[in-house]
Order: C-alpha cells, then sequence, then structure tokens
C-alpha cells in the first residue's frame, strides 16, 4: 500500500531551517511550502535537487492578519479530499492555532497532525503506521485501507 506524506510549512515562524533536512525524507513526501513572496523557486529548487521528496510553492497573499494561517488549512484540507489512498499530513509550525482545523479534519477520519520542527516531523513519519504496512507487505499480505469509508482490509498475496 502507497502512503502519501505532506507536510505543510508555515514559513512566517519556522522559516527556512527546515530545507537542510529534506533529503532525509522519501519520494512518497511532498513539502508545500507557503510563501509569503520571500522564497523563489529557484532557492527551494536547490535543496530539493538531490532529495527524493518533492515541493510545491504556495503563493501566499500577506499583509492581512492570519493570511497564511488560512490558507495553509484551505492547502491542507483540498489535499486530504482529493487523495482517495491513505495519506498523513503534518503542520510544521510553532503556532498553536491550528489545533482547532486539526482536531476537526481527524474527526472525519483524517491522519492531521502539528509538529514544531521538521525532526520531529521525520520521526513521526518513519515511526508506526510505516513499520507496521512494511511488516504486513514482508509477511505475504496486502492491507488495503479506505479512508472515507472507515475500512482496513488485509489479503494474501499471491505468490
Amino acid at each position: 500500500m502507497e502512503v502519501r506524506n505532506f507536510i505543510y510549512v508555515d514559513t512566517e515562524n519556522v522559516g527556512c531551517s527546515f530545507l537542510d533536512y529534506v533529503d532525509k525524507f522519501e519520494e512518497h513526501t511532498e513539502f508545500k511550502i507557503l510563501n509569503g513572496g520571500k522564497l523563489s523557486e529557484e532557492y527551494i529548487s536547490k535543496y530539493f535537487d538531490t532529495a527524493r521528496a518533492t515541493f510545491e510553492l504556495v503563493p501566499v497573499s500577506v499583509g492581512t492578519k492570519n493570511a497564511m494561517d488560512f490558507v495553509l488549512v484551505e492547502c491542507l484540507t483540498y489535499t486530504a479530499l482529493q487523495n482517495t489512498i491513505y495519506s498523513r499530513h503534518i503542520i510544521l509550525s510553532r503556532d498553536n492555532g491550528y489545533m482547532p482545523a486539526i482536531e476537526h479534519l481527524r474527526s472525519k477520519g483524517y491522519d492531521v497532525t502539528a509538529s514544531k520542527s521538521i525532526e520531529s516531523a521525520f520521526d513521526r513519519l518513519n515511526h508506526g503506521l510505516p513499520k507496521l504496512i512494511k511488516a504486513i507487505a514482508d509477511c505475504g499480505y496486502k492491507l488495503n485501507v479506505d479512508i472515507k469509508n472507515n475500512a482496513v482490509d488485509v489479503e494474501k498475496k499471491i505468490s
């Protein structure tokens, strides 16, 4: 089973130090980097040239209070709704104001969390469920997860 990971970066309060860590993430991870106009595609691309993860630079018209917060929540919700396969969503931010949105999406069955550092986001994605899925696959089984219907099915692979 493919698992997609999305990391939404609130650059207003975490800056760009996370870029030094992107090469540690797997190819099924996409960074959605919210940009208030200070970052260029060329600057970000340098960090992803050798990385397996990908990125999208999400433009934000700053100038109004909480503009980046609103765009981040919209981007997260849209991405979560568009993914029919199992996906995990991490908001990389030191802002605690995202908790109501996180709790709401969790109540709908989405795997959403917040992380204050890129290191803790990496740990979150590389422990728990991915290891369980790999262990199931190593035993010759396939795990099917249907988020919209809250269903999990394990089937024996035919060799």
